[in-house]
């Protein structure tokens, strides 16, 4: 998800390094959203069948749920707002009892015996659904023209429809999205068909590859379409879908295209576009904020369609997604920069890659805040910070320059061939990256990743302790204090630029900070004139030098 209130800052902060609006606390708070007994099953695949009355603002649902025991228990548990009335409900289609809360469906398991039982839930429904979050389910107009759309992370899918909404169990789907004949809907994977029947037209959606409840979405307008193709290294052509509302289509045939130069970019750096059979496509859709990753097909707020090229790395950001976020997805909400750290770490990559290094550091530098608030793991409610989002990117940019460029792109490698199509944890990433790297990265991660830290502070100064006549060498001392009060002691590698006369190369020296305090000694040939730690913004900190004598 990317949000556009300023210029690499979500709709959700107030400004750069704000406070973040908190979505729902109370789904933080308690257990109440997702019960621990919603972990006793995995389901297997959604049948998902809409009917869309926006003249009243209205759903007709028929959902068929396949889903799989893994562990007994007396009643099984779904997610499902008690706003939208049940018609009936149907387990392995003899009509069954249930029971609701404000936000759980429970239903009796005396039909299932043994934890090796599959089984189907089909729960028919209608009502209106309600708008939470950053729209959950939206009715709306744009020019006068009648919009429909969802976006439902990070727990809000059940407010349109039931499921078992933890972003580690993801299943398979099928979508069938009935409406006037003159609106265009859109879901997730590849449109199997389109049927028209007097005055409503019904659209299938079927996916091949599993999808996590919150990114299960739905669109509907009356949309132009437009589209070009992806072919892979192994010569496969995808189609790219995309829809924008007809006062638009111009603008966005010059803000959309380009998916498929962009595609090939994270192609080569992290393994091939992972739902090669199915497609990639932009929708335009009513959540002004930003845009949203939804499977297959990003949503971009229609306030953002201006014909300007002007939110490239918004399409960058949210494309990335589909290698990390939907199909890696986190294994809970906890890990949360793995999504949204590694898309926007994935904006300044893209620049260099097309752009060139001057530009990549230039994105670094818009991310360097000097406050930021929560940890990055377990942010609580605070999961659309600019801790996630920005510091999330520096910690992948700082491992990089921790562990070098053939190993940092190795370990993205793996990890994305490792859990693609399923989930991962932080660890889960961690083991990656030390397994690659061969290297004990515990320090790394526990002072940037798990504890609440801002960035280093640090003061500096240099003085030729021993200089010879004009053939000798010149022994140097540098000398580096940590000055921040937030977090005792950081340790960390730095890149140390010596500048010479106007016509000796700089030199860079690597040094290794482990002590709040520090003096390291250097030998050089010639006498150098001044000095810079931390050049090319490898480390997310602030390092001032002190004015000292020579």
């Amino acid at each position: 998800m990317f949000g556009g209130f300023s210029s690499f800052s979500l709709a959700v902060l107030k400004t750069p390094g704000g406070n973040s609006t908190v979505l729902d606390p109370d789904v933080d708070k308690d257990s109440s959203y997702v019960l621990p007994a919603q972990y006793d099953i995995d389901v297997l695949h959604y049948l998902i069948k809409i009917a869309l009355h926006p003249e009243v603002k209205q759903i007709s649902g028929d959902v068929t749920i396949t889903a799989k025991v893994l562990h007994s228990a007396d009643s099984l548990f779904l997610n499902f707002y008690e706003n939208l009335l049940i018609d009936s409900v149907l387990v392995n289609s003899k009509i069954s009892t249930y029971t609701r809360s404000e936000r759980n469906l429970s239903l009796p398991n005396n039909r299932l015996s043994t934890s090796s039982d599959t089984f189907v839930i089909r729960i028919i429904y209608h009502g209106s659904p309600k708008n939470l979050g950053f729209s959950s389910f939206v009715f709306g107009e744009v020019n006068d023209n009648l919009m429909v759309s969802t976006l439902s992370e990070p727990y809000f899918a059940s407010t349109w429809f039931p499921c078992n909404d933890r972003p580690d169990d993801k299943a398979l789907m099928d979508m069938y999205i009935t409406s006037d004949s003159v609106y265009t809907s859109i879901s997730n994977g590849k449109l199997m068909d389109s049927v028209t029947h007097d005055s409503l037209r019904t659209f299938h959606y079927k996916t091949f590859y599993p999808i996590a409840p919150y990114l299960i979405c739905l669109y509907s307008s009356k949309y132009s379409h437009f589209s070009e193709n992806y072919v892979s290294a192994a010569k496969d052509t995808m189609q790219i879908d995309y829809y924008a509302i007809p006062k638009h289509l111009e603008y966005a045939k010059k803000d959309f295209m380009g998916h498929a130069k962009m595609i090939s970019v994270f192609a080569k750096l992290f393994g091939e576009y992972p739902y090669i059979k199915e497609k990639y496509g932009v929708a335009e859709f009513l959540w002004q904020g930003g845009a949203m990753e939804h499977q297959t097909i990003t949503g971009i707020g229609t306030s953002f369609v201006k014909g300007k090229g002007r939110y490239e790395e918004i399409y960058v950001h949210e494309l990335s997604h589909h290698w990390f976020g939907d199909c890696v997805s986190p294994r809970s909400w906890k890990d949360i920069w793995l999504n949204e750290g590694f898309a926007t770490y994935c904006e300044a990559i893209y620049l260099e890659q097309v752009y060139g290094i001057e530009q990549f550091e230039a994105k670094m530098q818009t991310l360097k805040l000097p406050v930021f608030s929560g940890t990055v793991y377990d942010p609580k409610y605070n999961m659309f910070s600019p801790t996630i989002y920005y510091k999330g990117a520096w910690i992948l940019h700082m491992l990089r320059f921790e562990v070098g460029d053939s190993a940092f792109f190795s370990i993205l490698r793996k990890y994305f061939n490792t859990y693609k199509y399923g989930n991962a944890s932080t660890q889960d990433f961690i083991n990656i990256a030390e397994e690659v790297s061969k290297k004990d990265l515990h320090q790394f991660f526990e002072q940037w990743l798990y504890k609440e830290s801002n960035i280093i502070d640090a003061s500096y100064s240099w003085n030729i302790v021993d200089a010879g006549s004009q053939d000798t060498t010149y022994t140097v001392q540098l000398k580096l204090k940590q000055t921040q009060t937030d977090y005792p002691c950081f340790h960390f590698p730095v890149n140390v630029d010596w500048f010479f006369n106007t016509y000796t190369p700089v030199e860079t020296t690597r040094i290794y900070v482990d002590k709040k305090e520090q003096s390291f000694t250097f030998i050089f040939k010639q006498k150098p004139q001044s000095v810079l730690i931390n050049p090319h913004l490898q480390i997310l900190g602030e390092f001032i030098e002190s004015p000292q004598k020579q």
